[in-house]
């Protein structure tokens, strides 16, 4: 019964997204057709069929295929890394957070330009998971419990050992999380990839095409298939992590922090970019790039510290901007993320309403939205802010939701007894229980807050780091491109490091520790 509950809820829940794009296709009527009626997408769609999408559709599953494999794969590797050396567990999340931080929509184009063939969209798609998988097996993987690891180290068992039977047993519930996030992640690289060109078919190729040739009802029927290539593909792994992992109810796991020694931090900070800008100077040779496209860190260096402070100013100018962008966002993403998730613990109905309709968001390309937000409503700050809000929901969601549903039910069977209701549980148990997941969503989240407002700069603003990095391109000023990449992600992991220090304060001072 159950089960056709909810599947009774989640058709009803596709009923009402296409009566509301139905409703704003209707009120968007007078505005050139901008947002086509369901019944106009779907007819073309159909009229289109496999012939069109078939050889676009598995070109872009088979980079997005690629980059979930590499992605996923190097995540996990780097991840038992950590178990056996612990104190590279900074070091090596840093480097990941560095990659991850490198805003696509400037080195996308670079990348395009140095590689050839499908590589740039695989290395874009590997690059969208590694960080967020990497995070979840690291946390995972120190969720063991201590006592089991005692008894497996009285027993004279290896490191290897422990890993084997205790840590990564501990540590799947926690892979399952990262790789069902990692779906919509790898299709979302693969894609953005295609959308810079260089390649004749994919999904980018011709949601690009269609855009051009001012064919709406087809952009919408290829944003559609988008989104359903994603919600299955999502689907799939978190059918697979349910069924194989029906044991994990038995265990508690213990909620991982950063390591509390600052030393340990700073370590992985600076060695990390030390070895990321070792890659850089290494992989502009290694790609025989144009010395007027790539620049070197040391040609970065010469121009913001050149004796003309012009072009600093500049880079910190619209650096301000790209952080005043992304901070709304950010802060309505997570609030409404807590809310949603406090509201689907405490009421099932409400799970299943909003699971799908935080699916299609994440889903949809931001590419192919953005300029319908825009149009809907204006090219404000407003517009920016709900963008980066979408793109840090579903993950922080996600992950609030599975931290609440930790609260210790012995707890919240005492609050009840003692006439507590629903928002005493929440109050004195269910939150504190999720404020350690709280931390992993705001490290997850801030990156792609930063990504979202460089996407909107980007594509709409003409204002801040994401507008500058196509002013640059077109008038050639490469060094200026580069050192708005530097700038971009030093400032997404200057503020990762600080949730990670405000948690190990915050850790101290409940004596978590």
């Amino acid at each position: 019964m159950t089960r056709l509950v909810r599947s009774t809820r989640y058709a009803g829940v596709l009923v009402l997204v296409v009566v509301v794009w139905w409703l704003t296709a209707l009120a968007f009527e007078s505005r050139g057709g901008v947002v086509p009626g369901p019944g106009a997408v779907f007819s073309r769609l159909f009229a289109d069929g496999w012939d069109f999408y078939g050889r676009n559709l598995l070109a872009t599953l088979g980079e997005a295929a690629q980059g979930f494999v590499w992605g996923n794969g190097l995540a996990i590797l780097l991840g038992a890394l950590t178990a056996f050396f612990p104190v590279i567990r900074p070091f090596v999340s840093q480097l990941a957070l560095f990659a991850y931080s490198v805003p696509i929509v400037a080195i996308g184009p670079i990348l395009v330009t140095a590689l050839h063939g499908r590589t740039p969209m695989v290395v874009l798609s590997a690059a969208a998971v590694l960080f967020i998988t990497l995070n979840n097996v690291i946390d995972g993987l120190s969720m063991s419990d201590k006592g089991t690891l005692s008894i497996v180290d009285s027993l004279g068992g290896s490191k290897g050992q422990k890993l084997r039977f205790v840590r990564w047993w501990y540590a799947l519930p926690n892979l399952f999380s990262g790789l069902k996030l990692a779906v919509p992640g790898a299709l979302m690289g693969a894609i953005f990839g295609e959308y810079l060109g260089r390649v004749d078919n994919g999904l980018g190729v011709v949601l690009v095409r269609a855009q051009k040739e001012l064919e709406i009802d087809r952009a919408w029927g290829i944003i559609v298939v988008m989104v359903l290539v994603s919600s299955i593909g999502y689907a799939i792994v978190a059918w697979i992590g349910k069924r194989l992992l029906r044991w994990a109810a038995d265990i508690t796991p213990v909620q991982s922090s950063p390591d509390q020694r600052i030393w340990v931090n700073v370590f992985g900070i600076i060695g990390s970019a030390i070895v990321l800008v070792a890659i850089w100077w290494v992989g502009i040779g290694l790609a025989d790039m144009n010395p007027v496209i790539g620049k070197s860190p040391l040609d970065v260096a010469g121009y913001l510290f050149a004796a003309d402070p012009t072009g600093r100013a500049e880079v910190f100018h619209n650096l301000w901007i790209t952080l005043g962008d992304a901070g709304g966002g950010f802060a309505v993403g997570i609030v409404l993320a807590i809310l949603c998730a406090l509201l689907a613990t405490r009421v099932s109905w409400f799970a299943d309403l909003i699971m799908p309709i935080a699916m299609i968001l994440r889903a949809a390309p931001l590419v192919a939205i953005a300029p319908i937000m825009f149009i809907a409503i204006g090219r404000s700050y407003t517009a920016v802010t709900v963008i980066v809000a979408i793109i840090v929901f579903f993950p922080a969601f996600l992950i609030m939701l599975e931290g609440m549903a930790t609260a210790p039910k012995a707890l919240l069977g005492i609050v009840d007894s003692l006439g507590g209701k629903s928002g005493a549980q929440a109050r004195f148990v269910v939150l504190p229980a999720s404020v350690p997941y709280l931390f992993s969503a705001l490290r997850v989240t801030l990156p792609n807050a930063i990504m979202g407002a460089l996407m909107a700069e980007w594509l709409a603003t003409g204002t801040g780091l994401g507008a500058a990095f196509i002013q640059d391109v077109t008038k050639f000023n490469f060094a200026g491109l580069w050192s708005g990449v530097v700038f971009a992600t030093a400032a997404s992991v200057i503020l990762y490091a600080l949730v990670d220090f405000i948690e190990i304060a915050y850790r101290r001072s409940r004596r978590l520790v």
